[in-house]
């Protein structure tokens, strides 16, 4: 199975910086944000892993040369949003069979096994990851899922407003079965287009988006300003 890290966003809401660095190279104490998706991937046994690069696919393919990753090869995408760059990554490297999808600016530490092992189980065209989180950090940041019997029933955008202490949101991290993939263009636009307020709302209307649910110490959007430096200091105080 290939992973594709989404990382075609231009991070806007981390100007200046992103002015010159690119989201997925940012560092998290003392290394990029792709180097502890990498780490991640490769533990479970991931060896060809692509990244969806758009404006700075040239530093991106330089930073993995140097580095010698030579499982790691960076696709020219758009910046057409998560659902209009997957398409094009999809079809930049040609992918058949089942596919893990990675959002490039999303640092956890997953069990990739367990995501795995639950897709088999529910035979969705699309699983992703469920986490249990304080509302206060949901709020305005984060997808709120609700489930019945394994699949997503609701999926709220960024909430405005919620009235109990825990939800599940969605972790940015996603398999795409081999029937979605195949059939992609069915899915997905060759435009900028949203996984989360496009394609995922329809694949619920069908019961075929699936969630598994995640045991893991964090969960941070290194998109936002605020969290960015929550995990810069924390990964510098442990590393």
């Amino acid at each position: 199975m290939i992973a594709i890290i989404l990382a075609g966003g231009r991070g806007e809401r981390l100007r200046p910086i992103t002015h010159y660095l690119p989201k997925v190279l940012l560092p998290i104490g003392t290394k990029p944000l792709l180097d502890f998706i990498l780490d991640r991937l490769r533990l479970y046994g991931f060896s060809e892993i692509f990244v969806a690069v758009s404006d700075f696919y040239d530093l991106v393919d330089r930073y993995v040369k140097v580095s010698g990753y030579d499982d790691v090869k960076p696709v020219r995408v758009l910046g057409w949003e998560t659902g209009g760059d997957l398409l094009l990554a999809l079809e930049g490297v040609n992918a058949i069979g089942d596919v893990l999808v990675w959002n490039g600016d999303t640092l956890i530490d997953l069990d990739l096994s367990v995501l795995l092992r639950d897709h088999e189980s529910l035979g969705t065209l699309v699983t992703l990851t469920g986490v249990l989180v304080p509302s206060h950090e949901a709020l305005r940041k984060k997808g709120v899922i609700t489930l019945e019997n394994g699949r997503v029933s609701m999926l709220i955008e960024k909430p405005l407003e919620l009235s109990v202490d825990t939800v599940l949101v969605n972790g940015g991290v996603y398999v795409l079965d081999s029937r979605f993939v195949e059939e992609r263009g069915e899915f997905l636009s060759p435009r900028k287009c949203s996984l989360e307020e496009e394609v995922f709302p329809r694949l619920i209307q069908r019961r075929e988006l699936g969630a598994s649910l995640a045991h893991c110490s964090y969960l941070v959007d290194v998109g936002l300003p605020e969290d960015y430096v929550k995990a810069f200091l924390r990964f510098s105080q442990t590393r």
